[in-house]
């Protein structure tokens, strides 16, 4: 008998598990496995994210749980109610969400593209097609992204690449990438986020210490929005954006004075190494490494010259 309940109890026992979203945020894989076993094994809820900040302004401190509840409750029925039709249409549905709108005190529309006259839908891609969801009274509208049942290659595109990325690279580089508000990631999948405009505006914005990138062949003028990514698919981290914080620090530094030609700058860094502890030393050579695939040549021949001089 004692070995019976003790069967039992190993069978129901699912450890709960705080949300996903700050993992999701903090530690990007290209793999999913890992966010995919905290689902299956522990007591947790296939949500992400929060209410965007226009909404959460109409809702009362002590009834914000409950009202983003019931947002992604409704939302989530709409979808399975209606996801099927939205994918196959050509001209672009419009609905009205009623029961959304009342949780805020105003109304609320999603309206999916049309076809346009080359055989296209805009606001879509390969893997999914985005809705404008809009609050007309409060000004608020927010991409609504939905994904294909075929989400392609597992690793790079689709509901297991794209919602995990796009928090993790909105989290790592704001200015660089659309606001990401909610998502889910079972039953109807599903990726929210600011609206950043209808049309192709042909603005990307560079940033020279890249946290994430996006494969050449979809870093095109459509996947952006005013400088910003809008879409996720084939975004991976760098090799930047994936050392540490004080690897990255170390390493701007050496390139900023390589480039000034500071050699006192760069002596002043190198020194770290001969007397400090083993990890100090370790984000030392791991920095000059870094450096010297960031940089151009003159000046990542420059940096490893200090270095080795120091040695």
């Amino acid at each position: 008998m004692e070995s019976n309940k003790q069967s039992l109890s190993y069978v129901e026992f699912r450890p709960k598990h705080r949300a996903l979203t700050n993992l999701m945020r903090r530690n990007w894989s290209r793999r999913p496995q890992w966010w995919q076993a905290i689902l299956a094994k522990c007591t947790i809820e296939p949500y992400l994210g929060a209410l965007p900040p226009e909404l959460r302004a109409r809702v009362s401190k002590e009834n914000l749980s409950a009202i983003t509840r019931q947002f992604r409750i409704m939302l989530e029925e709409f979808l399975a109610k209606n996801s099927h039709d939205i994918k196959a249409s050509t001209d672009g549905p419009m609905y009205e969400l009623p029961e959304i709108g009342r949780l805020f005190g105003v109304s609320c529309v999603v309206e999916f593209g049309p076809i346009n006259y080359a055989g296209f839908r805009i606001w879509s891609g390969l893997f999914g097609l985005v809705g404008k969801m809009s609050f007309p009274e409060i000004n608020a509208k927010y991409a609504l992204k939905l994904f294909y049942d075929d989400n392609g290659n597992y690793y790079d595109n689709g509901v297991c690449c794209e919602i995990p990325t796009a928090f993790a690279a909105a989290h790592a580089e704001p200015r660089n990438n659309s606001r990401v508000y909610m998502a889910a990631v079972m039953n109807e999948p599903y990726l929210l986020s600011r609206w950043e405009g209808d049309c192709v505006d042909g603005r990307v914005r560079k940033n020279e210490n890249e946290i994430f990138v996006t494969a050449p062949k979809e870093e095109q003028n459509r996947n952006y929005r005013g400088g910003r990514r809008i879409d996720y698919g084939e975004t991976y981290r760098t090799a930047y954006g994936s050392a540490s914080y004080r690897v990255r620090k170390m390493c701007r530094q050496l390139i900023s004075a390589a480039r000034a030609k500071d050699y006192a700058r760069l002596r002043q860094i190198a020194q770290v190494a001969p007397v400090a502890a083993t990890a100090a030393r370790n984000d030392l050579d791991d920095a000059v490494v870094l450096a010297t695939y960031m940089a151009d040549c003159n000046v990542a021949q420059m940096i490893a010259k200090a270095v080795r001089n120091q040695r």
